[in-house]
């Protein structure tokens, strides 16, 4: 059985000079549910949410640096 890594963790230790974080970005579906995730990676929140702009196709995406939520981009919707 695999066990969790405890992501807050992470948060304790300092990035390696010249080191990007990595966030995630959550597709998520019609229903309101994560459908799938991409990692990127970028200096500051602001990088994440622009670079987060390419996933947003049909779906909304939410950015995540671990367990803190950076943003929420929504798609166009049709009316």
């Amino acid at each position: 059985m695999a066990a969790c890594f405890p992501f807050a963790l992470l948060a304790r230790y300092p990035l390696e000079e010249g080191a990007m974080p990595t966030y995630r970005v959550y597709l998520i579906d019609a229903r309101d549910r994560v459908a799938s995730y991409r990692p990127i990676e970028a200096n500051t929140d602001a990088e994440a949410l622009e670079a987060a702009r390419r996933f947003i196709d049909g779906c909304d995406v939410e950015v995540w640096d671990l367990d803190r939520k950076i943003g929420r981009l929504g798609r166009v919707r049709e009316s």
